[in-house]
């Protein structure tokens, strides 16, 4: 998963690792250039970002730092700017982000809340010794290998594997189980990561569970040691392991369908673990969710809190706002793109996801359907109701002052 770095709450600190030699640039005007702590890159801060990276001390506001700044320099400094530079430089490893404001969320925009489990780190580090070779050249072999076929039987049986699943679809299967699997799936893959990240060095003490909407249940490892390896190639690999772990497991399913009776319970179980881990892996691989795929996505553009930049640069581009953090026209585009794609996404899946189960419901259960079908839109959307309420409400007393 992603991580949500909530500068609201945990106020950016520079790292101590972190020195700077001044050099006289031209026109007289002093350059300050920074090491990276985790890597060999050069930074060059010119006088005002310099000023503003020594006021991250992890103490002072960042409304306190714009203020100071417009004092020193008369400018009156965008606090969206503020926010985004210290994304930026937490992206360079040139700050400390507060660990307990880190974790994998599923999304920073729904009503979340969080439990600790267990610390699975002596557990990992056995694990780790076990199943070294799960972490060699051959192995990444053979599950290309095992995927290829799986491919090659999904492409010629495909069409008989639809043919059972319709003919044998029953809510109380096709539903519950499936749902049950998944729960499964995510927490060996999370695990699995975190086999990972312990594998390549760091530690993982932390396995707990998020409950979006205060009911949904998404397991996660705190991966927090991955963000601060320097060998970039190994957050790669640590963030990659459970995508690896999930393709396994979905050609396994595909492969043994194909090699067992028709009818038979094996042949049930893997039908019914395809149908489950296609689910979750269209769920863990989309990078419109905050789970494999964004992170994967965000690495790979080197985009640090990729939904929230994106969405922010689409909300000032769309107002004709100045935008929030300078950027270069190619990363502007690129934020511009997802952050629309983003958007039309969500806005198809959710529908077509909570029409799917109104109508069900309401199939179902009739009147009694709809009434839990209010229900679910209840927590669905109960943290956006209080926000457009608070400007609504706003609104008219803005109104009403005025009249």
């Amino acid at each position: 998963m992603g991580r949500l770095i909530k500068l609201d709450k945990a106020l950016p600190k520079h790292r101590d690792a972190v020195t700077f030699v001044p050099r006289l640039g031209k026109e007289g005007v002093f350059r300050y250039l920074a090491n990276g702590p985790d890597s060999d890159e050069i930074y060059e801060f010119g006088e005002e970002e310099y000023y503003i990276f020594r006021q991250f001390d992890g103490k002072t506001p960042l409304p306190a730092i714009q203020e100071r700044f417009l004092r020193r320099f008369n400018i009156n400094l965008n606090l969206d700017y503020l926010k985004s530079f210290a994304i930026q430089l937490t992206s360079f490893g040139l700050l400390e982000p507060d660990e307990s404001a880190i974790r994998e969320a599923p999304d920073p925009g729904d009503d979340i809340t969080g439990i600790k489990i267990f610390d699975p780190d002596p557990l990992l580090h056995f694990l780790s010794l076990a199943f070294r070779w799960c972490f060699t050249p051959y192995f990444l072999m053979f599950t290309g290998i095992v995927f290829l076929l799986s491919l090659g039987v999904l492409f010629k049986y495909g069409g008989d594997l639809i043919f059972e699943i319709q003919f044998l679809w029953e809510p109380t299967f096709f539903v519950f189980f499936p749902l049950l699997g998944i729960f499964v799936i995510q927490i060996a893959c999370e695990l699995v990561k975190g086999l990972a990240c312990k594998f390549y060095g760091g530690h993982v003490h932390e396995f707990g569970v998020w409950f979006v909407f205060k009911i949904i249940p998404f397991f996660y490892c705190d991966l927090t040691d991955a963000l601060w390896m320097k060998d970039q190639s190994n957050r790669k690999k640590i963030f990659s392991a459970g995508v690896v772990f999930h393709l396994l497991l979905w050609s396994v399913s595909i492969i043994g369908w194909n090699n067992t009776y028709t009818g038979s319970s094996m042949n049930f179980f893997f039908m019914i673990f395809f149908c489950v881990s296609s689910l979750y892996l269209f769920y863990s691989l989309n990078p419109f969710f905050q789970r494999d795929g964004y992170t994967l996505l965000s690495m790979w553009l080197k985009a640090q809190d990729l939904k929230s930049r994106a969405l922010n640069i689409c909300k000032h581009w769309l107002f004709k706002k100045q935008l929030p953090e300078p950027l270069t026209k190619d990363e502007i585009r690129i934020l511009k793109i997802y952050g629309v794609s983003f958007v039309i996404f969500h806005f198809v899946f959710w529908s077509a996801l909570l029409g799917l189960i109104g109508y069900l419901l309401v199939s179902f259960f009739n009147g009694l359907g709809a009434i839990i079908f209010l229900i679910i839109l209840a927590f669905r959307f109960s943290s956006l109701l209080p926000r457009v309420l608070n400007k609504a409400f706003s609104g008219i007393d803005k109104r009403a002052k005025i009249a």
